[in-house]
């Protein structure tokens, strides 16, 4: 799993309208079937819907789990996926990784991953890494949760494998970055 991490994080540079990195065949919808545990699972679709990567299944569609089925249709990851700006990956230090993305109205989705195998990381990202600073208002984009007012940073602790969605909607802001592009 974690090798797919660095290829999409090297494919990034050439994500965009027209030409969308095809991450393969996305492995949900099996279950545990496939040696993979859910948090991974949902870690595999969130870094499919940050590269902005064509959703192709490789299942039985009429069989998923209720877990996978839950995936499978959560629209707000979807709408991710299908927002036509590609993520690029701003922090990887061991198991920790962040990607970014900055969507066509100014918000940021961020996702937070431990790619590990075991033991819990606690994974961070300063918002000026994100693109902005000041503060944003946090929606987590797996539950649908909303988290709050956020200001300077946002971190989580994470299980092996597990990752955290998020879109943040900065508040107030001197941007530092531009509308992410190709």
């Amino acid at each position: 799993m974690t090798g797919r991490f660095a290829s999409a994080a090297s494919w990034q540079q050439w994500a965009g309208p027209g030409g969308w990195n095809d991450l393969d065949s996305l492995e949900l919808g099996n279950g545990d079937q496939v040696g993979l545990t859910a948090d991974q699972r949902r870690s595999y679709f969130t870094l499919w819907a940050m590269a902005a990567s064509p959703l192709l299944l490789g299942t039985d569609l009429t069989a998923p789990n209720s877990t996978d089925m839950a995936m499978l249709t959560n629209d707000r990851l979807i709408g991710v996926d299908q927002d036509g700006a590609a993520a690029g990956r701003i922090v990887t230090s061991g198991v920790q990784q962040v990607w970014r993305k900055r969507e066509a109205n100014g918000d940021y989705v961020v996702a937070l991953f431990n790619t590990g195998t075991s033991g819990n990381a606690t994974v961070s990202v300063k918002w000026s890494q994100v693109g902005f600073s000041g503060s944003a208002d946090v929606t987590d984009l797996w539950s649908g949760g909303h988290v709050g007012t956020v200001a300077g940073s946002y971190a989580v602790t994470l299980r092996p494998g597990e990752t955290r969605l998020i879109r943040a909607r900065v508040l107030s802001s001197q941007s530092s970055v531009g509308r992410q592009g190709r």
